[in-house]
């Protein structure tokens, strides 16, 4: 399986801009995520890609992505 943590964030506009990252570590908690999306935002580390800066947490997930291949060759 497949993992992706989705890290969701704010515009000044209100759209939401989503980092995916590859393989999250198992240890992850609310609280460290949390953390670690409010020092993003605090350092304006990122920029929305209309020039817009990131200015709040909007969510964040792990999505699992499970493949079933069929033999049909």
């Amino acid at each position: 399986m497949d993992q992706v943590l989705e890290l969701k964030f704010k515009s000044e506009s209100g759209k939401v801009i989503t980092i995916s990252l590859d393989s999250p570590r198992e240890d992850l908690t609310d609280t460290g995520v949390k953390e670690t999306m409010t020092g993003i935002v605090g350092q304006n580390a990122l920029v929305a890609p209309n020039d817009e800066a990131v200015v709040g947490i909007d969510s964040a997930r792990i999505v699992t992505k499970t493949i079933q291949e069929f033999l049909v060759a």
